[in-house]
Parts: structure tokens; C-alpha cells; sequence
């Protein structure tokens, strides 16, 4: 950081606004993907400021690939198991029809 506070090109400058995401920001644990998720959401902040925007990126780098990859793998992987429509919903609606039905109008009936 300090690095780039004291770098001596004008864009450096140009920055009053930073941004960081958190650590492991990336579904897949990915440091490369992460970076993209630090990128993007700085990408979106200066498209709407309209001013150049930060992007910091957090981690330890190559230190962290393999806890953030194996972190990701089974944590967001064991979510997306558990949530997906053909585990839990379709074993509900198959075993248990009445139970799998509540709430289907009251989310049919808000607007829009």
C-alpha cells in the first residue's frame, strides 16, 4: 500500500476512493477469481461514482491458495449440495407433499 501511496505516476493520485472485498470472496476459493470479484465490484462502485475507484484484494496470496481452495471446495460445494433443488426440495416434495406446499401462495401472491 504504501508502495502505491507513493508511486510516482498521476493515476495513484487519481484515487480517493477504495474498495475490498473479503477474504475467500470468490464461491470457489480461488485467489484468481477472487481477484476478479475485487475488480468487478471496484469496476461497478467507479462506473457509479464516475471516478476511478481501488480495488484492493485481500489474502495471502499463493500462502492461502490451497485453505482457500479447500475451503471453498467444502464449504460453498456442501451448501450448494444441500440447497440444490434435486436433494432437499424434490426429497420433500416426494416424501412429504403437504409440507413441501406451505407458503407456495404466499409467495405466489406478492406483487410482481
Amino acid at each position: 500500500m504504501r508502495k502505491f501511496l507513493e508511486s510516482p505516476y498521476q493515476e495513484t493520485r487519481d484515487v480517493d476512493v477504495a474498495t475490498i472485498t473479503g477474504v475467500g470472496s470468490s464461491a470457489l476459493g480461488s485467489a484468481a477469481l477472487a481477484a476478479l470479484g475485487s475488480a468487478a465490484l471496484a469496476w461497478d462502485i467507479s462506473r457509479a461514482l464516475e471516478k476511478p475507484v481501488l480495488a484492493i484484494v485481500p489474502g495471502y496470496g499463493v500462502a492461502d491458495v490451497i485453505l482457500q481452495g479447500l475451503g471453498g471446495w467444502f464449504a460453498f460445494g456442501l451448501h450448494d449440495f444441500l440447497s440444490s433443488k434435486t436433494l432437499i426440495q424434490t426429497g420433500l416434495a416426494t416424501t412429504a407433499p403437504e409440507t413441501a406446499r406451505i407458503g407456495r401462495e404466499l409467495a405466489a401472491s406478492t406483487p410482481q
